[in-house]
């Protein structure tokens, strides 16, 4: 009888092992997996990329250029007292902090071109971020160091 429990006990201890190793096989490949980015299955990698826009930041002189087409919209995304202080001629105020920003800025034509500026360039690349990423505008410039670069030309 010693010799069937034994028997028994080897082959138990052996099963655990097993199951053991089986175990933290599954533990390993899941957490790989779990590292691996999704894939889009109904989009190719082609499609993905056109419907990225990528924000160009833009010098001063490259936004003088540029606003000699009088059918590109200067945005100007700073609060009211700003603007109070003084702002480039002919931009359109929409402040970045407004509760409504986002639906103001979904409200404008996404296939017009945009010179977007602030006081600093910060908020204006955080507006350009969310005209390109979130609400698929195609021409975005954010104008680099905004007003206070642009009042020191």
């Amino acid at each position: 009888m010693k010799h069937q429990e034994k028997d028994l006990f080897a082959l138990t201890h052996t099963t655990k092992q097993g199951y053991l190793r089986l175990f933290i096989s599954l533990l390993i490949t899941t957490s790989f997996l779990a590292c691996v980015p999704e894939s889009r299955t109904n989009e190719s990698p082609a499609s993905v990329s056109e419907n990225i826009q990528a924000v160009e930041n833009i010098t001063i002189e490259q936004a003088v250029k540029l606003m000699e087409d009088e059918s590109v919209v200067i945005l100007d995304v700073r609060t009211q007292q700003e603007v109070d202080q003084g702002f480039i001629e002919g931009a359109k105020h929409i402040d970045f902090y407004a509760e409504n920003f986002k639906e103001q800025i979904a409200a404008l034509d996404t296939s017009a071109t945009y010179l977007v500026y602030c006081r600093s360039g910060n908020r204006s690349g955080q507006a350009s971020t969310i005209m390109t990423e979130d609400l698929n505008f195609k021409h975005v410039k954010n104008l680099l160091g905004g007003y206070q670069a642009w009042s020191k030309q």
